[in-house]
């Protein structure tokens, strides 16, 4: 899996991580630590799924993957919104299962959307 960072822009106020290629954990601990690195963390992200092939994890990949953003993130500010966009079947089940993990444990929320539209438009809101 490779991914680029966007930050940030004034046309749009989140930063923006492109997967691609097949998503692993430790994929993902990259990539919340590249946002850290960018002190992108309190600004909105959108996790854009689209040109992603798969997730190579289970629950108990994604529930350690939150507690990891739970060990990291103690000393940092309040994270901002987070939005995925998961328009395939697989990765949004996974997203979803993400999602359920991270409300669970770290009581903070994420939304997972079909389209970049409806992903968009909840980080607007969100940002105001």
């Amino acid at each position: 899996m490779s991914f680029r960072f966007e930050a940030a822009s004034p046309a749009t106020p989140w930063c923006t991580l492109h997967l691609t290629g097949l998503v692993t954990a430790e994929d993902l601990r990259v990539m919340i630590q590249t946002q850290i690195e960018h002190d992108a963390w309190t600004s909105g992200a959108l996790i854009d799924t689209t040109a992603a092939t798969g997730m190579r994890q289970g629950y108990s990949d994604l529930t350690e993957q939150v507690r990891y953003i739970e060990r990291i993130s103690q000393s940092l500010p309040p994270r901002g919104a987070v939005a995925i966009l998961a328009p395939s079947d697989d990765i949004f089940g996974m997203a979803r299962m993400y999602q359920s993990a991270q409300d669970a444990v770290l009581g903070l929320h994420l939304e997972v959307f079909r389209s970049r539209e409806e992903a968009e438009a909840y980080l607007r809101r969100a940002g105001r």
